[in-house]
């Protein structure tokens, strides 16, 4: 297993809350869900990773679990929600990767988990070149 890496507080939060406050964008949700598989996770396996990363992130660290406005009114509030938990917890948080060995994250093949997210026919993969 790796060692940790630091993450941004707002990648790390909005994990735990759902709401978007990463500095990154998507960018940083990526990222810090990458790390903790040790996958290249696609856009349609995010919200399994979450399902599992959260819970994991709020153990390991249990002041992520903030109370989070049900709504906010516009950027500035959610900056200024994000500012506020900085100064609590700190802008940065060291992150491990989640244990191999606990089993906590299944790797699946991307096409695989889009077929069975979806009840699609198997999907079949042509390599351009290949053999005939």
């Amino acid at each position: 297993m790796s060692g940790p890496k630091a993450f941004h507080l707002g990648d790390v939060l909005s994990v735990t809350t759902g709401i978007l406050v990463s500095p990154k964008g998507m960018g940083g949700v990526h990222e810090l869900l990458d790390f903790m598989t040790g996958d290249v996770l696609m856009t349609h396996q995010l919200p399994r990773a979450v399902e599992v990363c959260g819970p994991e992130l709020i153990a390991r660290h249990p002041s992520l679990d903030v109370a989070t406005p049900t709504a906010f009114a516009g950027e500035p509030d959610v900056l200024a929600w994000l500012d506020r938990r900085v100064a609590e917890l700190g802008e940065y948080l060291l992150i491990w990767p989640l244990a191999p060995e606990e089993g906590q994250w299944v790797h699946m093949d991307p096409l695989v988990e889009w077929q069975a997210m979806r009840g699609d026919p198997p999907i079949v993969v042509v390599v351009p070149g290949g053999a005939s």
